[in-house]
């Protein structure tokens, strides 16, 4: 039994969202089980196929079995709680060698004044070269900017596009001295500018919104100069800012949404069919969708005997 996932692809101005989409094997549920703890299996209530179900019971009960899953179900099917206190003989203790990982952002506390220097003279940045940290560095920013032709939904729909996430990587990379690959968006976020319907001029002299860009971001091993620099970005210094409206400039941000506003009505392409998919992969039936609509994505279905 296949998943697809994601279960729709946006389409809008010819850009689909997300570009593809994938078959894979459905994961297991985790069964209610009478004594088990809060969450039966420790990997969560969603279980991967090939993964295994380490089983969880309450205080003073201990599992008779872990479980196995595969494409949807767990071999055995289930597992049963014990007493702990009965006579039957306990299983030998396992030596435990997983360690459990914290997702813990790391983000640099900076309670002293930081220094306004954007580019410091005698410093030439070599970031195919620089000694890098372990130690990620988040950081994030806002930015106003003249958008013609998109309202606020569809700039909301498309910021989590290649449209809106390309040129912010490209422009954020720029900006910090770093390969386009050091940066990661975690997320991004649009609202209108204050006073609510104020407008500016786009750069080909049309009427436009003015919009608020809020972006989240990862460097995962940063140089040593990157954290400064993440620092001026979120307090907002005017070096920082100069900084980042050239790089959004070279990175042609504000192009990139003005080529999908003019292209709005295009229809988009659909994507080949990934493993585990017919031939014509959107439950609508059609080889494209039409801008503004979606495409369900499917799988193979198990066949009925």
């Amino acid at each position: 039994i296949f998943e697809a996932e994601p279960a729709i692809l946006h389409c809008y101005g010819g850009v689909l969202t997300p570009p593809t989409f994938a078959c894979s094997p459905m994961p297991c549920t985790t069964p209610w089980i009478e004594n088990a703890g809060a969450v039966p299996c420790a990997e969560g209530f969603k279980v991967q196929s090939g993964s295994k179900c380490t089983a969880q019971c309450a205080t003073g009960f201990r599992p008779s079995a872990n479980l196995f899953c595969m494409a949807g179900s767990f071999d055995p099917p289930r597992f049963t709680c014990i007493d702990a206190r009965t006579t039957s003989p306990a299983p030998s203790e396992e030596k435990m060698s997983a360690i459990i990982a914290s997702a813990v952002s790391h983000t640099s506390e900076n309670n002293g004044a930081v220094v306004d220097a954007w580019f410091p003279e005698n410093v030439i940045y070599q970031p195919q070269e620089a000694p890098r940290s372990d130690v990620s560095v988040n950081g994030s920013f806002s930015f106003e900017s003249a958008v013609a032709g998109l309202d606020l939904a569809e700039l909301t729909l498309l910021s989590s596009t290649s449209v809106v996430q390309q040129p912010l990587q490209r422009a954020v990379a720029e900006a910090l001295d770093l390969l386009v690959s050091d940066v990661e968006l975690l997320a991004v976020a649009v609202k209108s500018s204050l006073p609510s319907g104020r407008r500016l001029k786009s750069r080909r002299g049309m009427a436009a919104h003015a919009m608020v860009f809020l972006v989240a971001f990862r460097v995962a091993r940063p140089p040593a100069w990157v954290e400064s620099r993440v620092a001026a970005l979120r307090l907002g210094l005017d070096s920082a800012r100069a900084g980042l409206a050239s790089s959004l400039t070279k990175a042609n941000f504000v192009e990139s949404l003005e080529e999908v506003a003019a292209n709005r009505d295009r229809s988009c392409s659909l994507p080949p069919a990934p493993f585990g998919s017919p031939l014509v992969p959107c439950k609508q039936g059609q080889p494209t969708t039409a801008s503004g609509s979606e495409c369900s994505t499917r799988c193979f279905e198990p066949k009925v005997a």
